[in-house]
């Protein structure tokens, strides 16, 4: 059983680590659909809104910071999930 599942698990780890970018990074949809309720916003929009509006001084180290704790989560699946591609292989030696 074990050996029908292992050709499609490189697509399915490939394809867990584009929904996830996907749906971390997601911009539109939350600014539409809940543009009041702070609490349900993405880091993205947030991003967006921390840079200020009409003309505001920006603040770059506090919008570089926050885009840099944005990327953590996702740079640490992009680390971990492709080491699942390559398992070491067990066998006989001889």
């Amino acid at each position: 059983m074990a050996d029908r599942a292992a050709p499609g698990r490189p697509t399915l780890i490939a394809l867990t680590i584009l929904s996830f970018q996907g749906s971390w990074n997601e911009f539109l949809h939350p600014l539409i659909a809940v543009p009041n309720d702070q609490d349900l916003r993405t880091l993205p929009v947030g991003l967006a809104l921390l840079r200020g509006a009409q003309g505001e001084a920006l603040d770059y180290p506090v919008l570089l910071g926050a885009s840099l704790l944005k990327t953590i989560p996702v740079a640490s699946i992009y680390l971990h999930l492709p080491a699942l591609l390559h398992p070491r292989r067990r066998g006989v030696r001889g």
